[in-house]
């Protein structure tokens, strides 16, 4: 994300749309157990989807669990562990994207754009 800062989102995605099938995510480290890619989640739905939410982090939690997805599918090992992380993965994302639909506050959660 610091690489692309400031582009636009077109070229934003034609860029990804290049790079990330070469050379896989673009994070300090490839290969991550469940548990710090679940720790990772856990951090990005809080800060990004927690109780103030806007288009732009629901945008970022988004994109951070599609990259955690790419991570989760690297994992050889299967196990109840890396079965919980696939299905927290997508669990996160279907309430990103409920959120991201939703414009109106709803009970504690609210929108802050």
């Amino acid at each position: 994300d610091r690489i692309l800062k400031g582009q636009k989102a077109s070229t934003k995605a034609k860029t990804l749309t290049f790079v990330l099938p070469r050379y896989g995510a673009l994070t300090k480290f490839e290969n991550r157990t469940a548990q710090e890619i679940r720790k990772e989640l856990r951090h990005a739905m809080w800060n990004n989807v927690g109780i103030a939410r806007s288009k732009e982090t629901l945008t970022l939690a988004l994109a951070k669990i599609e990259e955690l997805s790419r991570l989760a599918a690297r994992i050889t090992k299967s196990n109840e562990e890396t079965l919980e992380l696939t299905n927290m993965l997508a669990a996160a994302s279907l309430i990103a994207m409920a959120a991201q639909t939703r414009r109106k506050s709803l009970g504690c959660h609210f929108r802050t754009d």
